[in-house]
């Protein structure tokens, strides 16, 4: 074989699931990446949370690991 004889290939990319914890009428909620309507819902109000948090939960935070979605979501659950 020479150069140029063989096909570049592009590395191959894992997709990683992307999720945001945001709310979903006036409840904590699971998103996938950027789906419109929530995969999951928590039995959490966000007003019984400190105003700071429900900011960042109205904005969404976006996880990019099942391990912070664990810690985060066992923050407001617990």
């Amino acid at each position: 074989l020479k150069y140029g004889d063989l096909e570049p290939t592009a590395p191959k990319l894992i997709e990683q699931e992307t999720y945001t914890v945001g709310v979903w009428e006036g409840k904590l909620a699971l998103f996938e990446s950027s789906a419109e309507f929530p995969v999951k819902l928590y039995d959490v109000a966000i007003t019984s949370l400190p105003p700071e948090e429900q900011q960042r939960l109205r904005t969404g935070i976006t996880v990019r690991s099942d391990g912070e979605l664990e810690m985060l979501l066992e923050d407001y659950t617990s």
